[in-house]
């Protein structure tokens, strides 16, 4: 009778799972139970009694997970499961214990379970597979626990997992793919740092990596074919484990390699061609329309003839002997090439004559590139990223005021859309070029969390494939996508205040409320805000500003408090406003009312008439003083005395009128405080309660509480003269939780209802 999981069905029956006694079913047709439990005699039959999981999918099947016992699929036509278990092979059910199960965006199952990660089950080929595409960064982990899958109404789904609490998955990253080497599968990467990209003649893709040789990977069947020479008797197989570039050539290749120099790859054959020196180190590969190939090595620039097979420093190379490694070739307008080395910048000019460009002088150079407007663009390690004209460079900067130079940019390319896509060590950006203010604005920034790989990108191991799909290399793989087709996350994120805290105590507040508080109590003052955006909650941005003290916006990125100290009385409203992960502001925000006010001895009133009386005193003594010395002897005692007690009377007078003028301004600055009490009231004039009541019995003749219900209910009354303002508005204005005891005392004190008056007034 343990039951573990429910479920209704599309048919209105009832799926029961239990602990121990399997599966039932309940029809409440026939109000009939019918029990599905293990038969070790009958493969037809449940795998397990202990019930884990129940799904129903769009086509009616019901899924049931068994702990410890794999998977079924229940056919409602004839009544039979299959079973699904964890065998060897790599198709296979990943877990015997599944949790939880869900359809996604394609109609794949989604399959949480122990110790199993995410696995995808796929209807038409009745097979298993990783979350992720074969060889992928898997995000969860393959040893991760998942107890429970949510779909959300945008698509997302939130994951509870044991090694990570809740994750969101969304369809957004899936657009980006990421391939790495998995030592499990011979069909996969063979090294993940990956030195050059190419596309083939074919649509294929060729990769170098740095220890794994070359690589040739099919985007249709996403499988690899390694080219590396395991031993001599490979002939086909490339001698070098590094290829640092490549350059095709009809349907042949170009390879440059670490140590065995040019090698041309034709015909499934491997020619190897020596630079004929110790150094035998091909960094970078350019060749002309007119046939001249030139050659980057690690001791500077070669011209290389393909019909004898020789390699030539031109002489005007010569007095550039400290040129360097040789980084990237580029072509510039008319017959101009670019050359980027450790060292600088050179220009080689149709005349053959070489110039070093000063801008650029003992500076390497990472990255060349030439955009559709033929702008050059020049990434260098000191510089950032800079525009060329030819003869002077301008910077680029971010918007955001993060400049360039501060980031170390290896690769640009420009999308058929004319979007700039730029990677840098904090990841990719997607930028647009403002040429008017020579700026490049970033329109989204994408990581690891976006499904890039972890780690930086290589340089110059980028390209744009025919077909418009982007390819970048890095430390732990590759990855590819079509910038077209990403999709971003449109939806302006929620803003809650999460805490608000006064010398570091939690305040209670109301949505719609204001926080009112004593100027003592707010020296400090912290709020705690976020967005509810969980795509990628820590790309989530904020911004926000206290009026009447901020005279603009601070921006704090992900950093979700603002802190304020020592504020002047007055009233304040705090803003918050807050993107999503791909930038998108809730410009509305949301907003606390904050009014902050002093103690009735703080108060300029209070203060001004102090200093009267003080002032009054000291005048009436020193008159008292002058007189007793110039009329002591004509004048008797006892009129002396009687003058004292005047002045004793006038001074006693004024204290009251002031101690009663403070206890009004008291109760109206709290008139909209439903919590506020006599012991407040108290603590604010500096009296005990018996003192409270007795000046005020005195002074009014009438008790506290009465007094205090005088002011709210005349406050009240000028409030619904306005006739702005409805009974319930006035009521919480002016301090009454109850709406109905309100109308009875202001029906009590003016002997009318509040709703009457209105209505009497109006006439």
């Amino acid at each position: 009778n343990v039951v573990t999981k429910i479920l209704e069905d599309s048919q209105y029956q009832m799926w029961i799972g239990t602990a121990f006694s399997g599966l039932n079913l309940f029809n409440p047709k026939d109000e009939i139970f019918h029990r599905f439990q293990y038969d070790s005699q009958n493969i037809s039959t449940i795998s397990g009694n202990n019930i884990s999981s129940l799904y129903e999918d769009a086509m009616g099947n019901i899924w049931v997970g068994a702990q410890n016992k794999g998977l079924n699929k229940y056919n409602q036509k004839n009544g039979n499961f299959t079973r699904y278990q964890k065998e060897e092979k790599s198709i296979s059910l990943p877990s015997n214990t599944v949790y939880s199960i869900i359809e996604d965006e394609e109609g794949n199952l989604m399959l949480g379970g122990m110790n199993g990660g995410i696995s995808l089950y796929n209807y038409y080929t009745d097979n298993f597979s990783r979350y992720d595409t074969e060889g992928n960064y898997n995000p969860f982990g393959s040893k991760a626990s998942v107890y429970c899958h949510y779909k959300l109404n945008t698509g997302e789904v939130a994951i509870a997992t044991s090694n990570g609490g809740i994750k969101i998955q969304n369809h957004y990253t899936k657009d980006i793919k990421l391939f790495q080497h998995n030592p499990e599968n011979s069909n996969s990467l063979s090294m993940n740092n990956i030195s050059a990209i190419a596309e083939g003649e074919n649509g294929e893709i060729w990769l170098g990596t740095l220890g794994g040789g070359l690589n040739r990977f099919d985007s249709e069947t996403e499988k690899f074919q390694n080219y590396q020479q395991i031993d001599e008797l490979q002939k086909h197989y490339l001698k070098d484990k590094t290829v640092n570039w490549i350059l095709p050539e009809g349907g042949n290749l170009w390879l440059g390699t670490l140590e065995n120099g040019l090698v041309l790859f034709k015909n499934g054959q491997f020619k190897y061609f020596d630079l004929g020196s110790d150094h035998n180190t091909v960094t970078a590969l350019f060749k002309e329309e007119n046939g001249n190939f030139w050659i980057g090595t690690d001791l500077g620039i070669y011209l290389f003839d393909e019909s004898t097979g020789i390699f030539q420093r031109p002489a005007a190379l010569e007095k550039f002997s400290d040129m360097g490694m040789v980084e990237i070739i580029k072509k510039g307008d008319g017959n101009t090439i670019w050359i980027g080395t450790e060292t600088g910048l050179y220009k080689v000019e149709e005349d053959s004559e070489i110039k070093k460009i000063e801008p650029y002088k003992k500076n390497r150079i990472n990255n060349i590139f030439k955009d559709r407007n033929g702008n050059l663009w020049i990434s260098s390690l000191n510089n950032g990223l800079s525009i060329f004209d030819g003869n002077t460079s301008i910077p680029i900067s971010i918007l955001d005021g993060k400049s360039f130079f501060e980031e170390i940019v290896s690769n640009i390319l420009e999308d058929s859309e004319g979007f700039y896509w730029v990677t840098c060590s904090k990841g990719l950006l997607k930028c647009k070029l403002n040429e008017l203010k020579h700026k490049l604005e970033i329109l989204k920034k994408f990581d690891g969390n976006d499904g890039l790989q972890p780690s930086s990108f290589n340089e110059n191991a980028a390209t744009i494939t025919k077909n418009g799909e982007i390819i970048l290399g890095g430390l732990e793989g590759f990855n590819i996508f079509d910038p077209v087709q990403l999709e971003f996350n449109p939806n302006p994120p929620p803003v809650v205040f999460t805490s608000v805290k006064a010398n570091g105590k939690d305040l209670k507040y109301e949505k719609s409320s204001s926080i009112n508080l004593k100027l003592k109590e707010a020296s400090s003052i912290d709020f705690s805000f976020a967005a509810l955006n969980f795509i990628h909650s820590n790309k989530n941005q904020y911004a926000y500003k206290l009026e009447n003290y901020d005279n603009k916006w601070h921006y704090s990125k992900n950093e979700n408090r603002a802190s304020y100290g020592n504020l002047d009385p007055g009233s304040y409203t705090f803003r918050v406003k807050a993107s999503n992960n791909d930038g998108i502001w809730n410009d509305h925000g949301i907003t606390l009312n904050l009014n902050i006010y002093q103690s009735f001895w703080q108060s300029p009133i209070f203060q001004g008439v102090g200093i009267s009386i003080l002032l009054l005193i000291g005048i009436s003594f020193f008159y008292i003083e002058k007189q007793k010395r110039q009329k002591v002897a004509t004048y008797p005692n006892s009129e002396l005395l009687n003058s004292s007690a005047s002045l004793e009377e006038l001074i006693q007078k004024s204290e009251e009128e002031l101690f009663l003028e403070n206890a009004i301004l008291i109760v109206q600055q709290n008139l909209a405080n439903h919590d506020f009490s006599i012991n407040d009231m108290c603590t604010e004039l500096g009296v005990s309660r018996a003192q409270l009541f007795r000046k005020i019995k005195k002074l009014t003749g009438e008790p506290v509480a009465d007094f205090i219900k005088g002011i709210r209910l005349s406050k009240a009354k000028r409030l619904l003269v306005k006739g702005s303002f409805s009974v319930g508005e006035v009521a919480d204005a002016t301090g009454f939780k109850s709406h109905s005891h309100f109308s009875r005392l202001f029906k009590d004190k003016f002997g009318t209802s509040p709703s009457a008056f209105i209505k009497n007034n109006k006439a």
